[in-house]
C-alpha cells in the first residue's frame, strides 16, 4: 500500500515528467533567460523538489520550532535564490538550501504524516532518487523520436 508521500512524489514526478516531455524544447523554463540546457533541467528539478515538499504534509523541524510544509518550502526556496550561484545540481540544493541553518550549524529535521522524524536532507535525496527513478523509467518507455526523418530501428 502506497503511503501519502508515495502518492505525492508519484502525482509530482508524472506532472513533471509530462511537461519535460510535451514542451519543446525553446519553450522549456530558462534560467537566467539563457538557452534551453542544464540550468533549465536544475531548475525544473528544484522546483519539483519544492512542489513535493510544499505538497508533503510533512512538520520541518528549523532550530527547534516546528513549521508546516509551506513554510518549509518557502524557505527552502529563499535559500535556493540566495545560494543559486553556487547551485549546479539538485545535491547542491539539497546540501546549501535543505539541509541545516547557516546561522545555528543545526540539521533541519522532517516528520511526514504518521512517520518518524528523520534529517531533512536524507527525506529530499530519497525523493531526488525516486525522481531520477521514475524519469529513466518514462524515458526507456517513450517512444523514439522519429522527427529526424529516418525510422525507429534506423532503416
Amino acid at each position: 500500500m502506497e503511503t501519502r508521500t508515495e502518492r505525492i512524489v508519484a502525482a509530482s514526478v508524472g506532472l513533471f515528467l509530462a511537461c519535460a516531455i510535451l514542451a519543446p524544447a525553446g519553450a522549456v523554463a530558462r534560467n537566467r533567460g539563457g538557452p534551453a540546457d542544464t540550468s533549465s533541467a536544475l531548475a525544473d528539478t528544484v522546483s519539483m523538489l519544492l512542489r513535493f515538499v510544499r505538497e508533503s504534509g510533512c512538520v520541518f523541524i528549523r532550530n527547534g520550532r516546528e513549521h508546516d510544509a509551506e513554510a518549509a518550502a518557502g524557505h527552502m526556496e529563499r535559500k535556493y535564490r540566495h545560494y543559486r550561484d553556487r547551485i549546479a545540481t539538485p545535491e547542491d540544493f539539497i546540501r546549501l538550501a535543505a539541509t541545516k541553518s547557516m546561522m545555528s550549524g543545526k540539521a533541519y529535521l522532517v516528520r511526514p504524516p504518521g512517520g518518524e522524524v528523520r534529517a531533512s536532507a536524507e527525506w529530499l535525496g530519497d525523493a531526488l532518487v525516486d525522481l531520477r527513478r521514475r524519469r529513466r523509467t518514462v524515458t526507456k518507455t517513450s517512444p523514439p523520436d522519429t522527427t529526424a526523418g529516418t525510422l525507429p530501428d534506423g532503416e
